[in-house]
C-alpha cells in the first residue's frame, strides 16, 4: 500500500457486506446498509494511538474517506470515529 495515514488516522479495509440474505434473497446496492467493520491496515505517526495494525474495528456509519489504492479500497479514517475494538475469539 501506497498511502500512509497522518496524525490519529488509520488506514481500515472494510468488510465487505453480503450481497445476499440467508435465506439467498439478493438484496439491490440501495438496500444494503453500509458496513462499519473493518481490519487496520496502517496506522498515522501519532504516539497516542490505540489501536494497531491487525485490529477489527467497528467505526461510525459515514466516517471517514474511501480511497482505492490499486485493486485495494480502503477508508482513511479518524481514530476518534473508531467505536469499538472486537476482541478475538
Amino acid at each position: 500500500m501506497k498511502i500512509k495515514p497522518m496524525g490519529t488516522r488509520v488506514t481500515v479495509d472494510v468488510k465487505k457486506k453480503e450481497k445476499k440474505t440467508d435465506s439467498g434473497i439478493i438484496l439491490a446496492q440501495s438496500s444494503r446498509r453500509v458496513s462499519t467493520q473493518g481490519k487496520v491496515l496502517l496506522i498515522g505517526d501519532a504516539v497516542d494511538i490505540k489501536v494497531t495494525v491487525g485490529d477489527t474495528v467497528i467505526f461510525s456509519p459515514n466516517a471517514g474517506v474511501s480511497v482505492k489504492d490499486g485493486d485495494l479500497e480502503v477508508i482513511i479514517l479518524d481514530e476518534e470515529h473508531i467505536l469499538a475494538v472486537k476482541e478475538e475469539e
